[in-house]
């Protein structure tokens, strides 16, 4: 099993990872979710249905790596993806929320 990172180090990590394939994605999967292991570079896509839509795209993931430690990327925006808790599970926030999330 790989070293498990910082969520300020998986974030630095997802980050790098993200540029490199930022020119692809931004062409193909424009809005969509990506999810990328850190650890292996290995990266999931999917479309951004509902508030659980990262959950499926997740757990394709982890079907390939079941060890991963993954960073989530709403394809095409600026700001990395975060997570804010509701009633019925997690649902994303956009960048200028997030201050409401902490």
């Amino acid at each position: 099993m790989d070293m498990e990172l910082t969520p300020d180090e998986a974030a630095a990590i997802g980050q790098k990872i993200y540029a490199g394939i930022r020119e692809e994605m931004e062409a193909k999967h424009w809005g969509k979710l990506v999810v990328i292991d850190v650890h292996s570079g290995d990266y999931e896509v999917g479309e951004f249905l509902s508030r659980h839509s990262e959950v499926a795209i997740t757990e394709r993931l982890l079907m390939r790596c079941p060890d991963a430690q993954m960073w989530v990327k709403l394809v095409g925006y600026p700001a990395p993806y975060y997570m804010k808790p509701g009633r019925r599970g997690l649902y994303p926030v956009r960048p200028e929320q997030k201050a409401d999330c902490d």
